[in-house]
């Protein structure tokens, strides 16, 4: 029966108190604002069950306990600043003297591109029919993608986890290469599916 049904009840006259237990249930854990963060960004852990009594909910992370509640519902953990390190597996333990339930979420901390740099060699004052090499470079966490575009088209562009800088070389350069060159920067998440 479930834990509901706890109470009194009257059989022929008589009182009986009828009190049902139960293991731990339906116990989650929600990362708020969702798995994939920014390096800065608050994080909060809401790990809930349901049983009775109630349970007592200790969130983890790799076996070292951060937070526990004895007998309760609900459970909230924030993390103010969230680091690349904080990235990983955390687990809430429900249990009661009838049982233990448990759920896990993993958060993935990203850096966001910063420090994007474009450089020419042999500098931005060319002389014609020489060659000229245009340098895209930038840091974060995943690799982002890099993009080089030459008045809003794309000339090159290189997938993230590649520790080299993009590079595109004219040669030789000439006059109506003169224009606006733009080195763009992205966090892409990719999906492969089979």
């Amino acid at each position: 029966y479930p834990a509901d049904h706890s109470g009194r009840y009257r059989i022929r006259g008589s009182t009986v108190c009828l009190q049902l237990h139960s293991p731990p249930t339906n116990t989650s854990l929600s990362v708020i604002p969702g798995e994939e963060v920014v390096e800065g960004q608050q994080v909060t852990f809401v790990c809930s069950s349901e049983g009775a009594p109630l349970p007592r909910l200790v969130l983890s992370r790799n076996g070292r306990e951060l937070q526990s509640v004895d007998r309760a519902s609900t459970m909230i953990f924030d993390l103010p600043y969230a680091l690349l390190e904080h990235s990983d597996v955390y687990q809430c333990v429900a249990s009661n003297l009838y049982g233990s339930q448990q759920a896990s979420s993993s958060i993935t901390v990203r850096d966001p591109p910063r420090n994007t740099s474009l450089s020419i060699r042999p500098g931005e004052e060319l002389v014609e029919g020489r060659h000229v090499t245009f340098s895209c470079h930038s840091d974060g966490a995943p690799a982002p993608a890099l993009v080089l575009s030459r008045n809003g088209m794309e000339l090159r562009r290189i997938k993230p986890a590649t520790s080299s800088p993009l590079t595109f070389t004219f040669s030789p350069i000439l006059l109506e290469h003169s224009d606006l060159y733009r080195c763009e920067c992205h966090q892409v998440k990719e999906i492969e599916i089979h």
